[in-house]
């Protein structure tokens, strides 16, 4: 799509430097991270989310699992859902949770839970900081 854009000429010059050293069009890199500032959490809320996550860390139910899945594994990922190199780690995470009949907890409302096989609601928890 096309469209006309006022922007300034040192956030453009750093798209163009962006695009040029990703070898992608100036657009793409603006699209690009437009969405990578939407999906992320403000950086200005960490310390809270980082109280949030040790809460959930010293929960009795709470525990580490060593890796028991692989990506090339058709049976467990549905590689055509991850749309992104950005997804793989999340989606991974969230198979291996599968696997362990666990619940993944994350702030990220963007991973695509259909990409894991079997995954339903109580796989995935989205924590939401009010």
């Amino acid at each position: 799509m096309r469209t006309t854009l006022d922007i300034d000429n040192d956030v453009l010059q750093a798209a163009k430097e962006l695009a040029a050293a990703r070898r992608l069009t100036a657009g793409r890199a603006i699209s690009d991270l437009a969405r990578a500032v939407e999906s992320r959490v403000s950086v200005s809320r960490l310390p809270e989310l980082s109280v949030r996550l040790g809460r959930f860390c010293r929960d009795q139910h709470h525990k580490f699992w060593s890796d028991i899945v692989s990506l090339r594994d058709a049976t467990v990922f549905d590689a055509v859902l991850i749309r992104g190199h950005r997804q793989v780690t999340d989606v991974y995470l969230l198979g291996l949770t599968k696997q362990h009949n666990g619940c993944l907890a994350t702030f990220d409302r963007t991973i695509p839970v259909k990409a894991v096989t079997g995954t339903d609601s109580r796989t995935l928890t989205v924590i939401t900081v009010d």
